[in-house]
Parts: structure tokens; sequence; C-alpha cells
């Protein structure tokens, strides 16, 4: 069940074995489960923008958030989705979630036209995901597929770069990795916490930048789940 009805394939069945060797057993229900997007093969050269690209959007959609701090408050009350979608700005399904942000966003990030038009071909790509500044130029090939799952706010990105000749073994083993990890079979509850902490930081140092700017900040979700005045 972990892997529905496709089992006689390398990649699930490298997986499947991967997780048996860590006793791993993963839920098979319809609220403990992710869907692998299909490869889409990003230039060596574009990458920097896809990543600025990412971190502007992530940066965006703290923003439209609101305060860290009151956020969770806010997701169980459900005062967060709808009035993040009502911005217009974003759409936050992981459906969705690529370049639809347009004009809007273009225009309130930062970010330039021409990082816009170069990631556009990569749109299936693209996920609201802070990515580090790493330096693949040294890499033959860089495959990114999105990671959605049965909650629209959660989505995520497995990034594979090939330092030799791409081949069909070389992405079957890198992506029976990626799942092993995805499931968290090879995650510890610490590694869990820090990255948490990390990621609120982040978003705590984002929304104070944001708070000390009159303009920044009319753009955010407010207490009540409403765009701020």
């Amino acid at each position: 069940m972990v892997f529905s009805s496709i089992t006689d394939h390398p990649i699930t069945k490298g997986a499947e074995k991967k997780l048996n060797e860590l006793s791993f057993k993963p839920k098979s229900d319809k609220d403990h489960n992710f869907k692998i997007g299909k490869s889409i093969s990003i230039d060596v050269a574009e990458f920097p923008a896809l990543v600025q690209y990412q971190q502007a959007i992530f940066k965006y959609m703290v923003i439209a958030q609101g305060d860290p701090a009151t956020l969770p408050t806010r997701v169980k009350g459900r005062k967060f989705l709808g009035g993040l979608l009502s911005l217009g700005a974003i759409a936050f399904s992981a459906n969705t979630f690529g370049l639809s942000a347009g004009t809007n966003f273009a225009v309130n990030s930062g970010i330039s036209d021409d990082i816009y038009r170069r990631v556009s071909q990569y749109r299936g790509s693209i996920a609201p995901i802070n990515l580090p500044n790493v330096d693949l130029k040294d890499y033959q090939a860089i495959d990114v597929r999105k990671v959605t799952t049965s909650q629209s706010d959660r989505v995520g990105q497995v990034i594979i770069a090939y330092k030799n000749p791409k081949t069909i073994e070389a992405e079957q083993t890198a992506l029976i990795r990626a799942i092993v990890t995805l499931a968290g079979a090879d995650t510890t509850l610490a590694d869990i916490e820090k990255s948490r902490a990390e990621n609120y930081a982040e978003r705590v140092a984002i929304w104070d930048a944001c708070s000390a700017d009159e303009a920044c900040k009319s753009g955010a979700i407010d207490e009540s789940g409403n765009k701020a005045k």
C-alpha cells in the first residue's frame, strides 16, 4: 500500500527495500502521502536564477501569511488560507503554485523581469522553498521535481544534481534516497526540531524587517485573516 499499485519498478522496489532495512513502517492512509512530480531539467547556468526566484517567493509568502508567532492559531481557526488566497497574489495550492503569482508578485518582490522570464520555463518545478545558495556550476545536469501532499499547504522539492553524465541508474538511485528521506525514515526527531527552529527564525527575521516597512506590511494578513490595511 506504500506505493499504491506501482510495485514492480526498480525505484519503488528499491525504496521499499531501504525502508524495510530501516524498520520504517509509514502510514498508508490518505492523510500521510506525497507525490513526486515529473522531472524538469534545469539548465545549470539558470539554477541561480531559480534559487533567487524561490527565495523571493518564500519571502513573499511569509509576509502574506502574517506574523509567524500567531500563524498556528490562525491556521487552526481557519483564518489563514482563505485570506492568503484572497490577496490574488499567490496561488498557494500545491497543484498551482509556480509563476501563477503573476505581475503583482513580480512588482512587489524585487524580482527583475529578466529573472521572471528566465524561470518561466521551469514553472512546473517551482515551490515556495527558501533554497540555499549552492554553487552547482561544475555539475553536468540538474533535475527538479515538485513534491505535493494531500494537504495543499505542504509542498516540497527533490533536486538532483549530477556531477557525472546522467544515467537511468544514477537517477533511480537518487530517487530511492529521496523517497526514503521524504518518508522521514532517515530523519531523527532532533533533525526535525532543528529544521523547524531554523525555518521559524527565518520567518521571524523576514516578518520583523517587513514590520518596519509600512509599504511591506500593507500586503500581509492581519489577525482576522484579512488583508492588512
